[in-house]
């Protein structure tokens, strides 16, 4: 096996289709800065609310975008693939098409859930999503609503569902806040770096800069099992 491609999992880099990127010019300086910092790949992972908006015209507004950044990549960036941060919603279980907001060529969805304590309804469409829908099920930036859930069998449920946790860049960057999320990365029960990346200023490409925290304080053993993770789950 060869060296697994370092993934960026989350980021908002598709121009004038959410609250991330507002243009092709912000995009591209985006894409430069990631590739500076080794990413090979970044899956672009638009919000996507369903309450609000239909699938059909999400899809083509991100097709789009993509076409348009199309248009300026180079060999000093890192790849694109899209993907869509799906927002928890009521129904969400029983979206027709919902293949379409999975990795591109994949059965990988992210998921925004709630930033609320988890009832029995989300455990059902989580069990739903991964056994009747067949998707493999990645939860976006977990540690932003772990703070509201009180069930202590909360990891023990995951891992029966084999959902995979994502961890953002920028949690890491902080010494107040990484400590718990360092420990779950180390023992395994989180399992994606992603960098969130919605600007140039206070949400730029970071995941260089978490790599570079993990990698000194776990050691390049956890770093490659994550890239190995995620090479996996996009089948590279």
């Amino acid at each position: 096996m060869g060296t697994p491609f370092i993934i960026d999992f989350h980021s908002h880099i598709l121009p004038g289709i959410d609250d991330g990127s507002q243009n092709l010019d912000m995009t591209r300086e985006m894409l430069l800065q990631s590739g500076e910092a080794g990413v090979d790949l970044m899956v672009a992972t638009p919000h996507f609310y369903g309450h609000r908006d239909t699938l059909e015209a999400f899809l083509e507004r991100r097709g789009k975008a993509r076409r348009a950044v199309g248009t300026i990549l180079t060999p000093d960036m890192p790849g694109v693939r899209l993907g869509a941060e799906v927002a928890f919603y009521s129904g969400l279980e029983e979206l027709d098409g919902i293949e379409q907001l999975c990795i591109q060529g994949t059965n990988v969805l992210l998921l925004e859930m709630p930033f609320a304590p988890w009832t029995e309804y989300e455990w059902n469409v989580l069990t739903t999503l991964t056994l009747d829908r067949n998707l493999q099920i990645v939860l976006a930036h977990f540690e932003r609503y772990y703070e509201f859930q009180k069930d202590p069998n909360l990891p023990q449920r995951l891992k029966e569902l084999f959902v995979y946790l994502q961890i953002n860049a920028g949690t890491l960057l902080h010494w107040n806040k990484r400590g718990r999320w360092m420990d779950w990365l180390a023992r395994g029960d989180a399992h994606l770096l992603g960098s969130d990346t919605h600007n140039l200023t206070n949400r730029a490409p970071n995941l260089g800069q978490a790599r570079d925290v993990v990698k000194r304080k776990l050691g390049s053993a956890v770093l490659e099992r994550i890239d190995q993770t995620g090479n996996k789950l996009l089948e590279l």
